[in-house]
């Protein structure tokens, strides 16, 4: 009986000990988490009606909007210059980036494309300068072929027309001096006309008073006489034409 009380007492005190122990702790656990909290904040904080409050006030921005990934600082933590607070989410930067990428490279290819064509057009540009060129030669010398043709054509024709003005001349000279040689005929025969013709004049004349004289009555002088028409003279007997000229 007396051992049973016993026991009963020591397992009362053992007990009593665990909780001392466990207030004790939960006392200093309180205590060191008011500590703590004093520490960091509660002494920062202090109430009164009349006071102002006076600290360092940095702003802190990112250079880009987006929603933060992580926070590598807690509240009232120390940080130094350089020291990296948070990061951003970079899956929609990603994208982005990956969107610019391929967008480069559709450029690229574009770009790749438009120096392609645009050797295809310098490649074109310089055949049509070469054909431009040997047709500008083919031009020259067809030109030059033509000028060539042309001067021989115009000096052929100006030897033709001298030819044909030389003949000309010598034509007219023939006929010239045929119509000299013609009129000097003519007018050797008009005056050998002339001369018969002044002969028969006489003649006549000569056979018109041998006829008046065998007419002539006794007692007729000859002014009494009929008078007959006068025989015509050389002159009015033959009458050379005008282009012959004067006798």
């Amino acid at each position: 009986m007396r051992s049973i009380t016993e026991g009963s007492r020591t397992g009362k005190r053992g007990l009593r000990r665990v909780l001392l122990a466990g207030t004790a702790a939960i006392g200093l656990a309180v205590g060191l988490a008011f500590g703590w909290d004093y520490w960091t904040a509660g002494r920062f904080h202090v109430s009164t009606d009349n006071a102002y409050v006076q600290a360092d006030n940095v702003t802190i921005a990112p250079k880009v909007p987006g929603y933060l990934a992580e926070v590598l600082v807690r509240d009232n933590q120390r940080v130094k210059a350089g020291q990296v607070l948070a990061r951003i989410d970079d899956r929609d930067y990603r994208v982005a980036l990956d969107q610019a990428k391929a967008d480069v490279q559709a450029a690229v290819a574009v770009i790749e494309s438009k120096k392609a064509a645009l050797e295809t057009q310098r490649l074109a540009e310089r055949q049509g300068r070469e054909i431009l060129e040997q047709a500008r030669n083919l031009g020259r010398k067809e030109l030059e072929e033509s000028r060539r043709k042309a001067l021989q054509m115009g000096e052929d024709a100006r030897k033709e027309a001298a030819a044909s003005i030389a003949e000309a001349r010598a034509v007219a000279d023939a006929a010239l001096e045929d119509a000299q040689r013609l009129r000097d005929a003519l007018a050797k025969s008009t005056q050998a006309l002339t001369g018969e013709a002044e002969q028969l004049v006489r003649d006549v004349q000569l056979a018109h008073r041998e006829l008046l004289g065998s007419l002539r009555l006794p007692g007729v002088s000859e002014r009494d006489a009929p008078r007959s028409k006068k025989p015509p003279s050389p002159d009015e007997l033959f009458e050379p034409p005008d282009w012959i000229g004067p006798r």
